[in-house]
């Protein structure tokens, strides 16, 4: 009995201690958000090719890079609330009901398969935690320019990442796997799928800027950008990046903007050629890309398999009940499809797959809800932000929502939901004009209404019968104290 109270006491300081410590490491990071983003990116750019950047095990429970920097942006967020909520504007209730689903699902779920629901929502919980600490700071800050220095920064470290690594283990493949030091089976890749969304983010909204104000630096910056998208042969980067450059194309640049873009990017390639070829790098990137490109349809991680693999997941999910469809299962609860004849137990490379199984079909309009309003507001905007949430939007097709994204999610926040919320004042403001129209129109029929017509008045006054505020009436008078009748 003392030994269960002793663990209790235990238990409830070490609670108390990491929330004070929480809270206090959050108050600076308000103070100073750069830290805790340059924090961030050191995750990042640790993160292996392979798995996630681990810091131990505390008990059975692994302790990951991201976990401090969850912790200490939940303990910011919780001091600026009101800033959050005004930042949210028209989309508070629908992402409040997001945060208590995931996070009562995760309760329940850790209740029952423990370390397994952590590991589900972890990349959801640091994509919301990171938004809204973001979003809870003070106006003094510009998330914009935050955001957008934080991109550039990190993109900028992992393309000199992934060209240490090609000089020293190659480019690699698709396919090709290669043994660490340690005896893991890695990706021969220079970099993982998350890495390389964040360089392709960097590259389009270097990019738009590129095409809005084109200097020698911001071509450099964009090819070396879109160099490493290229080289790092993530085929799902490819193709949300390709959508983002599509939709840029089609809606935040000019044509003539464009038209100078292709020229620049043109007479780059021919100048670097000679030195591509002579050196052998253009061979053997030809080659790797060639070959990751053949793949698509053989491997069993893209295509035909994949989409087989979400269908099994999505019937055998539905089969659970009405229940169960509506509002998912709790996190880590396995999901299995069939596999060379067996029932195997298997994640879906599906954020909206995922999203339905964990939170049903009212979880996953929500988020559809939500997404779709940052889409709306970004295109109103017409900025480089719509070709970011492009991207986000396509590569949450092939793997989990990219919580690396994070920083310039929030700047869309910022930005987008005024454009969202802007159109609903407007027509609220338009409404109560055209009520006042109506009031003042009525008014002025009842004042018409009331009166005798123009030509009657005249009548009436002639004969000094009328009396009004407006038009006093004839009164009979008298000169110098004489009636009239004398």
């Amino acid at each position: 009995m003392a030994s269960r109270i002793a663990l209790i006491v235990f238990t409830l300081l070490t609670a108390g201690a990491l929330i004070s410590m929480t809270s206090l490491l959050g108050g600076l990071a308000r103070r100073v958000p750069g830290v805790l983003l340059a924090a961030f990116s050191l995750v990042i750019l640790l993160t292996p090719r392979s798995g996630q950047l681990s810091l131990g095990h505390v008990g059975p429970r692994q302790i990951l890079g991201v976990d401090p920097v969850l912790l200490v942006a939940i303990g910011a967020a919780a001091r600026g609330l009101p800033n959050l909520a005004r930042r949210l504007g028209g989309l508070r209730m629908r992402c409040a009901f997001i945060l208590v689903m995931v996070v009562t699902q995760t309760a329940l779920g850790y209740l029952i398969y423990r370390n397994q629901a952590l590991l589900e929502v972890r990349p959801l919980l640091v994509l919301i935690g990171l938004i809204m600490f973001l979003l809870s700071l003070d106006e003094g800050h510009d998330l914009e320019q935050l955001a957008r220095s934080w991109l550039y920064w990190t993109a900028g470290a992992l393309c000199l990442l992934a060209l240490e690594r090609a000089a020293t283990s190659g480019i690699g493949n698709a396919n090709l796997r290669i043994v660490t030091s340690t005896g893991d089976l890695i990706t021969s890749r220079v970099a993982n799928a998350s890495q390389v969304a964040v360089v392709a983010a960097a590259g389009l909204l270097s990019l738009y800027e590129n095409a809005r104000r084109s200097s020698l630096p911001t071509v450099l910056r964009t090819v070396a950008f879109f160099a490493v998208v290229l080289v790092a042969q993530h085929r799902s980067v490819w193709v949300a990046t390709t959508a983002g450059v599509i939709v840029l194309a089609g809606r935040s640049v000019r044509p003539q903007q464009l038209t100078r873009v292709v020229g620049q990017f043109t007479l780059l390639c021919v100048l670097l050629s000679p030195v591509l070829v002579v050196s052998g790098a253009a061979a053997k990137v030809g080659a790797s890309v060639s070959e990751s490109l053949a793949s698509v349809s053989t491997t069993t991680g893209t295509g035909g398999a994949r989409v087989s693999s979400t269908g099994q997941l999505i019937t055998r999910a539905r089969a659970r009940g009405p229940l169960i469809e509506l509002f998912g299962g709790n996190y880590g609860t396995p999901v299995e499809r069939i596999e060379g004849g067996r029932l195997v137990t298997y994640q879906p490379h599906d954020a909206y797959v995922q999203a339905f199984l964990n939170s049903g079909l009212v979880g996953l309009g929500l988020f559809l809800a939500v997404l779709l309003s940052l889409l709306r507001g970004a295109w109103r905007q017409r900025g480089g932000g719509l070709a970011i949430i492009t991207l986000f939007l396509v590569y949450s097709f092939a793997y989990s929502f990219p919580y690396e994204l994070a920083p310039a999610l929030a700047a869309l926040f910022s930005r987008t939901v005024q454009a969202t919320e802007t159109p609903t004042a407007v027509a609220s403001e338009t409404r109560k004009g055209a009520a006042r129209r109506r009031a003042t129109l009525r008014a002025c029929q009842r004042t018409r209404e009331g009166l005798p017509s123009v030509r009657g008045r005249a009548k009436v006054l002639a004969d000094g019968q009328l009396s009004s505020p407006l038009v006093p009436a004839k009164v009979p008078t008298s000169h110098s104290g004489v009636s009239a009748g004398n």
